[in-house]
Parts: C-alpha cells; structure tokens; sequence
C-alpha cells in the first residue's frame, strides 16, 4: 500500500458512491479513492454525483476493465446493485485485486459459491462490507460472549426497524424487485435492510469467533407486503423464529421491518452508520442476559452492569480493512459469513412457501407494534394472542 494508505478503486458512483466518499471515507487518515467506474452514468441520480467525483480528484474510467487494469489501486470497492456483485467482484478478483463488497454478497447461492470459489482460487482477500460487527461495542459483546461469560446463549431476538415509502422503491430500476434483468434482486427487507442486523444476530449466537455465524436447524416464518405489488414484488415485513444449529441449540426470533413510522425522520447517511438506533439485539444466556443497539451492555445477576458506549470514531471497518491487508488480522466479514447469512435468508422464503402476503397499507400502523410483541413472545404474529387481522 503507498504511504500506509488503502487506495481504493470504485465500482459505481450512485447513491452508496456518494454515502462512502462523502461521509466514510471523508477526512479518514487510511483512505484514499483513486478512481471510480460506473454501469449505468446515464441514470439521472448518479449523472448529478458524478461531477462531485471529479471535484474530489477522482479519475473516472470509460469500462470496468480500464479500472481493473490500473496498478495503483490496493482494493476495489464494489457498490453495484446485488444483481451485479457476482459478476463484477470475481472479475475483480482474477484481475489480481482485493475487493470489499457491499452487502449482500449476492441474491443465489450459486453466484455466493462463484465469489467464494474466485476468493480461493486466486488468493485475494474478499470482505463484505457488514459494518456494524466492526464497532467498537459489537466487538466488544462478541469477544465477552466468545469468552462464555454468559454461558450457553439459549434465546436470541432481534427487532429492526426501518421505515421506506412507495417512492423509495422506484429510485431505481430494480427497486424492491425480485429479478432485474433475469438475475435475482430480491429487494426486500431481508435482503437490502435487516440483513445487517440478521448476520450480526447469527454472529453473536454462534460463540465461536467474529468470522462466524451461526444456521438455522429448523425455522418457520411469515412474510408480508403492506406496500402496493406496483411498487414492492418483495416483502417489506418479515418474522421468523425456530432453533440454531449451534453447539447451544440456540432459540431465535428475528423481527423485520420497513413500514415503521417512528424511523421515517432517520437521515439516510446516519441510518448507514446506524444512528438514531432502531434495532436491538437481545442475548439470552446462562448466566445473564446482553442487549445491542448500538451500546453493548451485558446484566448479569449480582455483578455491577457492564456497558459499553465507546464511540465509532473514523469509520472503524477501514481500519480493520488496513490489517487485513497487512495479514495483521483475519477478516470479520469473509465471504462465507455473510453467504451463509443468505442462506438463512432463501431458507426462510423457503419456509413461507415464498408466500408473500398481500396486507392494506392503512394497516402499516399496527406494524412495529405487533413486531415488538413477536420480539417479546418469540412468535409469528399470527401466534400472538389477539393477532391482528392482517396477520
């Protein structure tokens, strides 16, 4: 790496483009973008950023190949629509660079299996950009949990909560579809938001290290649409509940959703960094009990509470990134971590029957409120005593 800087080449100047050079990569001391390249600059979004990259000294590059052919870049970061990630990160990868990639890693297990595959076979390192496991909290709970320090994990729940309107959906072309192009998309709730808070959920239970996460051994779930099918083919609600294939057997609940209001006033570059808070993770252990939602704390009976509020600082996954390169540190967030995250996921459409249910948007109220009983309860909502009608 030159001068200790990681010298990063961008794959997409869209939205994301514009959350990581402006708010991320702003003032970090390990960081520098080099040049970018786009798919689609004619899109209108992404044609008004562009002269921001030009502004920021960035050199723009007529293909992907003329990006990837440039030996001055130490990483590509990846921040092309899921559809694209497949393609774009293993062709990254046989042209001899390290590639940092957006979350998801990719919407089938066959294209997950192909980044693993171009990972191996050509000895770069491959991270997903998963960025809340690298907080100063969330490492700090993991290693307390690794540690045993609450015993055997018996329950894990996790409530997040998002809110998207209609309009957010046609932002761009394969907004909130299945497939784009004939390649899966599957823009849902699952995929594109809580995926974040789902992979850190199975990261804690597993007990065995930050690069791993825990599968499931039987689960049931529910899945819901309170948007129009004109705006959303996915779902933009989903709970599902069962039991971990890990050493602990662990019982889980997941609760997911984009129709609650009360994080309708969330910045969307602050939302990237998970601030203001919506999500929550509860740990149920032997010995006690641990929250995440941002701060750490872990209560335990007869023991003063430990809390854990240390602050973010510059974005720390650049940090770990600069180890990783170094072979300092192993990655957190290897390509096998988050594929078999979407392996949870496609089994939970599996076990929906890939049922979505049509429910009215005039119920959407009732959402984050029925969700956080199901939290409480470890149930789908149409096991709660008194279910809504929609459920």
């Amino acid at each position: 790496m030159s001068n200790e800087h990681i010298r990063f080449g961008l794959i997409g100047a869209g939205r994301m483009a514009g959350y990581t050079l402006f708010d991320l990569m702003k003032d970090h001391p390990l960081v520098k973008p080099v040049a970018w390249f786009e798919l689609d600059p004619a899109r209108p979004d992404t044609a008004e950023r562009i002269p921001r990259l030009h502004q920021a000294g960035l050199t723009p590059c007529g293909s992907l190949d003329e990006l990837l052919r440039r030996d001055d870049l130490d990483v590509i970061l990846n921040l092309t629509p899921h559809y694209a990630h497949a393609e774009t990160t293993v062709a990254a990868l046989r042209a001899g660079h390290h590639v940092l990639c957006e979350k998801p890693p990719a919407c089938s297990w066959s294209d997950c299996q192909a980044m693993i595959d171009a990972r191996d076979a050509t000895g770069r390192k491959l991270l997903i950009h998963f960025q809340h496991l690298l907080r100063p909290s969330a490492r700090w709970l993991n290693r307390k949990l690794v540690a045993g320090e609450l015993g055997r994990i018996r329950r894990v729940r996790c409530l997040s909560l998002w809110w998207r309107d209609a309009a957010y959906y046609h932002r761009v072309p394969w907004g909130g579809k299945r497939l784009f192009q004939g390649r899966p998309t599957l823009d849902g709730t699952m995929v594109n938001q809580a995926v974040h808070f789902l992979n850190q959920t199975l990261n804690f239970a597993q007990r065995s290290g930050e690069s791993y996460v825990a599968v499931p051994a039987n689960l049931q779930a529910k899945l819901y649409r309170f948007h129009e099918p004109g705006d959303l083919e996915m779902e933009d609600t989903a709970v599902v509940t069962g039991r971990l294939d890990n050493d602990d057997a662990t019982e889980f609940v997941f609760a997911a959703t984009t129709c609650a209001a009360e994080a309708a006033s969330a910045d969307r570059a602050r939302e990237y960094r998970g601030l203001p808070e919506q999500h929550r993770i509860t740990i149920e252990g032997e010995h006690g009990t641990a929250r995440w939602d941002g701060t750490a704390q872990i209560d335990r009976p007869g023991q003063p509470l430990e809390i854990c509020d240390t602050p973010d600082g510059p974005w720390p996954f650049y940090f770990h990134l600069h180890r990783v390169l170094r072979d300092e540190e192993p990655p957190v967030t290897p390509v096998e971590q988050s594929s078999q995250t979407m392996r949870f996921i496609f089994a939970t459409y599996a076990a929906a029957g890939d049922n979505i249910r049509q429910a009215s948007w005039s119920d959407a109220p009732q959402v984050a409120a029925t969700l956080r009983r199901c939290e409480q309860h470890a149930c789908l909502p149409d096991q709660l005593d008194n279910p809504p009608a929609w459920a």
